[in-house]
């Protein structure tokens, strides 16, 4: 139950601290679906993106601790 796999969405539904900041949990099966509509070349540029992002992120974080 780490968030390892789809199923484990499921195991979600019953936990408290997790409803509280999502509000709600699809289904793992629908989930499923969702990520199965990409094709290799979407989360290739999805992956490109957030590491993107996260560059962005780290460099701002960075800036502001040095001010």
């Amino acid at each position: 139950m780490g968030g390892d796999c789809l199923e484990d969405l499921d195991s979600f539904k019953n936990d408290d601290l997790f409803l509280k900041v999502h509000e709600e949990v699809i289904a793992s099966t629908t989930a499923g679906k969702f990520l199965r509509s990409f094709n290799d070349r979407q989360v290739e540029k999805l992956e490109d993106n957030l590491i993107k992002l996260a560059m962005k992120a780290r460099m701002s974080i960075h800036k502001e601790n040095k001010d």
